[in-house]
């Protein structure tokens, strides 16, 4: 190799390719040589190749930075009791640490459901690309011994899915997007540092579900899964504020359930039990966002009807009043001993 330099050079790095196609990193230092009069007289230097070296240092880094991921990841979904900052926050880490330009933390139910937790796309959140549906397919497809990353070519992106898992099941996974197809070698070195992190993500998601199953339950009527009176009081205390604030209207009712204690009587409490739960899903049929329904206890119930006028009111309890014979016939209930509205 000819070496033409005018300056000294030290150790300067060039990655070559090779006829085999295989990548050889080597430094360069080479010396000018001047006659006495100035004149350049040509160059002398050594290319050195330091490609295992090179190799074993790159290697030595990505174990740093995965260590270094795993413990800002953990840090992240630990600091703080918003899951919401959680999850973003250790979107954007992951993102810095692999050079993506999108990173998303899905969750993903038995049943498929699948739920963004936290985003981060570096062209800024309005330009952050929806989850594709083959990528969806094959999130609701891995099976709980789903662990390895999977690679896909859409649309000329690269995306890599990272299952998260606790527990021995698939709850979510980490989706990252490149948007130029890199070699898949490239990709391929990201991945264990991924499933290392996807680890501790996959612990973060069942401790939010788990304290979201918690609140859940905390606010909801085991029976009918309407809100339970605490709930529903607090939920109620709010809106009527905003509605002294704003003005806005609403409409409460109170909903009692005559003759059922003849019902649980005659018939049995699993009679009884159909009753209520059949009056919970009347009550919720064409309910709004914003409206709110509850079993206050016994046979008990609260709808508030937000937005709602004195004429809107009136339709909604004609129509429960209306469809309440339903529920008789198919608990199952003889004339004598049916359930009546009182409000």
């Amino acid at each position: 190799m000819p070496f033409v330099t005018r300056e000294p050079i030290d150790e300067i790095p060039l990655t070559l390719t090779g006829a085999d196609g295989e990548r050889r990193y080597c430094v360069i230092s080479a010396l000018p040589n001047f006659s006495r009069d100035g004149e350049w007289r040509g160059a002398r230097g050594v290319c050195k190749d330091i490609t295992e070296s090179h190799l074993r240092q790159r290697a030595l880094d990505r174990l740093r930075r995965r260590e270094d991921q795993i413990r800002a990841v953990v840090d992240a979904t630990n600091r703080t009791l918003d899951p919401d900052v959680a999850y973003a926050d250790a979107a954007q880490i992951i993102a810095h640490a692999s050079d993506v330009a999108q990173t998303t933390i899905l969750s993903v139910t038995p049943d498929g459901q699948i739920t963004l937790l936290g985003e981060y796309c570096a062209t800024g959140p309005d330009r952050a690309t929806p989850l594709p549906d083959p990528v969806a397919a094959k999130l609701r497809a891995l099976s709980a011994n789903s662990n390895a990353s999977e690679i896909m070519t859409i649309g000329g992106q690269t995306h890599l899915l990272t299952p998260t898992s606790h527990g021995g099941r698939v709850n979510g996974a980490i989706w990252a997007i490149r948007p130029e197809q890199p070699t898949m070698p490239e990709m391929d070195s990201d991945t264990p540092l991924w499933e290392a992190v996807a680890a501790n993500i996959g612990i973060a998601i069942a401790h939010t579900n788990q304290l979201a199953l918690l609140e859940s339950q905390s606010r909801t009527d085991e029976l009918t899964g309407l809100l339970n009176r605490r709930a529903f009081m607090g939920d109620l205390s709010k809106r009527l504020a905003h509605q002294a604030r704003t003005g806005r209207t609403g409409v409460l009712l109170y909903i009692d359930l005559d003759n059922f204690k003849t019902v649980n009587d005659t018939f049995g409490h699993d009679a009884g039990d159909r009753v209520l739960c059949d009056v919970a899903g009347l009550l919720t049929s064409g309910s709004r966002i914003g409206d709110l329904c509850a079993r206050l206890g016994g046979d008990e119930f609260a709808l508030w009807l937000e937005d709602a006028s004195t004429q809107g009111a009136t339709a909604k309890a004609e129509h429960l009043l209306g469809n309440l014979g339903q529920i008789n016939a198919a608990a199952g209930i003889e004339e004598e001993s049916k359930v009546f509205f009182s409000a």
